[in-house]
């Protein structure tokens, strides 16, 4: 039998959910589908679970090595695939129905295309939601097109697509040995060489949402999240995409306080990447943005630090003031507003609101209610109003509507300083 896509799997330390992932993609309507596992070192169950699978199905074949990373088992994948196209997940995702694989390569043989992708949605703790919104609104299709990569130029969402092998193969595209961010440079230099592009209008790939940190205080970590943005703005800057390099000098702002704690730390690798990628920038013809930031000095960066630092000082100093607190938006800022208070004075926290009336989950492993919950508490307690810029204002509006007396505003994705510290660690979890 013609195998017509290849699914390559990295897995590490996944009992949980691999068997999901793995009857999602062994219950597709479409023959002729070769499914590799690759286990990166587990050392859980995950052997004894894929080798089970392997032995009911002969279309399963299950690769091991030392803990490596994602993108050096995706690339060991690849060398051992053998589709007309591939496709790729995670090991704790799954996909959104039986047909998705079908529809995909149906779509990629009537319009002749190299790379076809669609809606990718988010499963946290069973609740599914689109990634409208934010960075990920670009996975979200309303009507199925063949567009051509120039008029796209996105780079995110590489799981709801595949990709023709023999493509991947003559132009020598493989996921950069990062341990975090190997997959937007990979997403970019497939679909950039694949050129027009299928969409389909169906939801195709649920990705599972874990409520974890991340070690960003990692130097191996902040330092890969550096080249995988260069990457991006370099390759779009040589390419003239220049949608995508604004999108690139975004994700620099959103790194921003990070790169800088890092820089002051003395992380001279750091320092060399951003240098290069400054060169490139100013040696384009992209102007910089007023948030422009790469290019400043060390003592300007000390500066813009201890601004910062007056700053969270007087987020501390509001919530000194109260002995109850309301986080309003259980996001990455409301996270990050938690993380402070839990480091500083856990016994205030009264819980995460957020306006939807049933929303269900939790956050930090606290249950996430509706703002409506916490009403007899609207004179007394600080509600903290953490959302990004584009919604706080409605949250503030809604918490006055409700009779909230004491609001204070948090907008961004929080660092407290006190707590934080550069460590060497070799692997994010993935």
């Amino acid at each position: 039998m013609d195998i017509k896509i290849s699914v390559i799997i990295p897995v590490y330390n996944m009992e949980k959910y691999l068997g999901q992932c793995l009857e999602s993609v062994l219950g597709q309507t479409l023959s002729g589908i070769q499914i590799i596992c690759i286990d990166d070192g587990s050392t859980d169950n995950t052997h004894m679970i894929l080798e089970n699978y392997r032995s009911k199905y002969l279309n399963i074949s299950v690769l091991y090595q030392n803990r490596k990373g994602a993108g050096d088992a995706r690339n060991k994948g690849l060398e051992h695939a053998r589709g007309e196209f591939v496709a790729f997940m995670d090991s704790d995702d799954y996909y959104a129905s039986n047909d998705v694989l079908e529809v995909l390569y149906n779509y990629a043989v009537l319009y002749g295309v190299k790379a076809v992708g669609g809606n990718l949605l988010r499963d946290l703790e069973g609740k599914i939601t689109n990634r409208k919104g934010e960075l990920f609104q670009n996975c979200v299709f309303e009507q199925d097109a063949v567009i051509n990569f120039s008029d796209y130029q996105f780079c995110w969402g590489y799981t709801c697509f595949i990709f023709n092998r023999e493509m991947l193969r003559q132009n020598n595209i493989v996921f950069p040995p990062y341990i975090r961010g190997q997959d937007p440079p990979f997403m970019l230099m497939a679909l950039s060489h694949a050129d027009k592009i299928g969409i389909v209008a169906k939801d195709i790939y649920v990705a599972r949402a874990f409520d974890k940190k991340i070690k960003y205080n990692s130097i191996n970590i902040i330092n890969d999240i550096a080249r995988c943005l260069y990457d991006i703005i370099t390759f779009s800057i040589k390419h003239n995409y220049i949608k995508l390099v604004e999108t690139g000098i975004q994700e620099l702002e959103r790194w921003k306080i990070y790169f800088f704690l890092h820089l002051i730390g003395g992380n001279i690798s750091l320092q060399n990447i951003l240098q290069k990628l400054n060169e490139k920038i100013v040696n384009s013809k992209y102007k910089k943005s007023d948030g422009y930031y790469i290019d400043m000095s060390i003592n300007d960066i000390k500066i813009y630090i201890k601004k910062y630092l007056q700053k969270i000082d007087s987020y501390i100093r509001r919530m000194n003031e109260y002995k109850e607190i309301i986080v309003y938006g259980a996001g990455q800022v409301g996270k990050s507003v938690y993380d402070m208070i839990d480091y500083r004075c856990p016994e205030k926290f009264l819980g995460f609101a957020v306006s939807d009336r049933a929303p269900g989950g939790t956050a930090r492993g606290k249950e996430i209610c509706c703002i409506d919950k916490f009403l007899e508490k609207r004179k007394s307690a600080l509600v903290i109003i953490a959302g990004m810029p584009n919604i706080s204002g409605q949250m503030v509006k809604k918490a006055k509507e409700l009779g909230f007396e004491n609001k204070l505003v948090i907008d961004e994705e929080i660092i407290d300083l006190e707590n934080f510290k550069q460590v060497d660690d070799k692997f994010a979890v993935y």
